[in-house]
């Protein structure tokens, strides 16, 4: 029911029987995308580590990633620029929101990216699609969403 997962086996008896050294053969030839690297966060160049280091007010050796939101109008992705947020797991289920302010090149400002995981069903109502009636109408002390979407891995 969660996004995220485990998976338990039956002891692996490693010192009797090569399947697992097979397994790792063939899983260190895959492509990352296939052995959960992620592969939608990249390191910005020099530059755009340099800009956004400024405007978050952040020190100058501070790591920096970079990241594409597709847009739900099919139009360019939106590109951000952050560090890592500080992961505090609150539920049993590790679904959780990680937020951080982060800087959106195109626009040369300050944005607010606000990652989660949430449940998977198709009762759940996205919410981009919450924030997005909230602001058209006008309801006070919410932010205006400039785009939400599923990450398709």
């Amino acid at each position: 029911w969660d996004r995220e997962g485990t998976i338990i086996t039956e002891p692996i008896l490693y010192t009797t029987d090569s399947s697992l050294v097979k397994f790792f053969s063939q899983y260190l030839k895959a492509p990352p995308e296939l052995h959960s690297i992620n592969t939608l966060v990249s390191c910005p160049s020099k530059d755009e580590a340099t800009s956004a280091r400024a405007k978050l007010g952040l020190l100058t050796d501070m790591p920096m990633f970079k990241t594409a939101i597709p847009r739900s109008d099919d139009s360019s992705p939106l590109s951000v620029i952050f560090i890592i947020p500080d992961i505090l797991p609150s539920t049993p289920t590790c679904c959780g929101t990680h937020a951080c302010p982060t800087y959106d090149p195109s626009g040369d400002h300050v944005v607010f990216f606000r990652d989660s995981w949430c449940l998977n069903s198709p009762d759940m109502i996205p919410k981009g699609e919450i924030y997005v009636e909230l602001n058209r109408n006008h309801i006070p002390s919410v932010p205006t969403c400039l785009t939400s979407s599923d990450i398709q891995c």
